[in-house]
């Protein structure tokens, strides 16, 4: 079972359709008839997504169709969008490291410079920082696209690509997204902790890798030795 429901209200066709190709989506399918939505406790529950063809009066977390025919395909795309923004409704601002995420604004900064992203892209650094572990084109396609119907591998790279180059324009960051075998990843569990060496050995941020983090920190220990040699013949 999937953490998100989509509630389909009245909408008997869109249901059917959803229906077929369910094992394909990232969320679980409910069907409510006209009138029946309070009886059936759906908003005293967590992220669900109720979606209908004319709104419904004090229900939050909607999605309205009222414009036909619609592209299946973008549908699904706008709910799973839907889902993922709900997760986060009350904390729009999400840590990366030296890197904020501002999922309402589209903005990824830090200290001194600000990048616009495309709700895509928003999309994708956010599923990225969830996963504990490299996330292959497969489970972008079905988490941020909503589906995993037929999409050409190299639309998803496509993007990776364009958005990575996006952030090194901006900030000099070439590591953000790293890719590998298994899939793609951000780097910001180990930005952390460096920012942590730094502040304890008031290192230079400029020092972005681990391994030149590791070498100020050796020569550091060196400068402590030799002080404390010098202070050992000032006592004696």
């Amino acid at each position: 079972m999937n953490n998100q429901t989509l509630v389909i209200y009245d909408f008997n066709v869109l249901y059917e359709i959803l229906k077929e190709i369910e094992k394909n989506l990232s969320f679980d399918l409910i069907k409510i008839k006209k009138n029946m939505l309070m009886r059936e406790n759906i908003i005293n529950q967590d992220n669900f997504l109720i979606i209908s063809k004319k709104k419904i009066n004090n229900i939050n977390n909607q999605l309205i169709i009222s414009q036909f025919p619609v592209e299946l395909t973008k549908l699904i795309e706008n709910i799973n969008i839907n889902f993922l923004k709900n997760i986060y409704n009350q904390q729009s601002e999400i840590n990366l490291g030296s890197y904020k995420l501002n999922l309402n604004s589209r903005k990824i900064f830090n200290k001194f410079k600000v990048l616009d992203l495309t709700e895509r892209e928003a999309n994708i650094i956010f599923f990225l920082k969830k996963s504990k572990k490299p996330v292959n084109v497969s489970e972008l396609q079905k988490e941020v696209w909503g589906h995993n119907l037929k999409l050409e591998t190299h639309t998803v790279e496509t993007h990776i690509y364009r958005l990575r180059k996006k952030i090194n324009n901006v900030f000099n960051d070439n590591n953000f997204i790293k890719s590998s075998r298994s899939g793609y990843t951000i780097k910001w569990r180990k930005k952390i902790i460096l920012q942590k060496i730094y502040s304890l050995l008031s290192i230079s941020p400029e020092l972005s890798s681990l391994k030149k983090a590791k070498e100020a920190l050796k020569e550091k220990k060196n400068k402590l030795k030799k002080c404390s040699k010098v202070l050992l013949l000032f006592v004696e």
